[in-house]
């Protein structure tokens, strides 16, 4: 082949190279809810504090500190209904 002709093949395979490779790019992950935990099992909620849901079984916990540990225990209820906007008093009760 003659040289002015073989450079412009591989000028056009490389620029067709570089279009299909990634390169230096980052690869987006999808995005997570927000209110869930890092392992995706817990979910909280802004307008409740100290409320959380186990998402694997749907049951609502209280979230306090006894002896500086943190502590959940369990409000035995599947419906949110009953958290009337963070009105609830269950630190008193848990």
């Amino acid at each position: 082949m003659y040289p002015p002709i073989a450079s412009r093949i591989l000028n056009l395979m490389n620029g067709a190279n570089e279009a299909t490779t990634v390169g230096p790019r980052r690869i987006q992950k999808p995005k997570r809810d927000l209110r869930l935990s890092k392992d995706g099992k817990w979910r909280s909620f802004p307008r409740v504090p100290n409320l959380l849901q186990y998402v694997i079984s749907g049951t609502y916990y209280a979230r306090r500190k006894t002896d500086g540990k943190p502590v959940r225990a369990s409000l035995k209820t599947k419906v949110s209904g009953i958290f009337d906007c963070g009105n609830l008093d269950y630190g008193r009760s848990v």
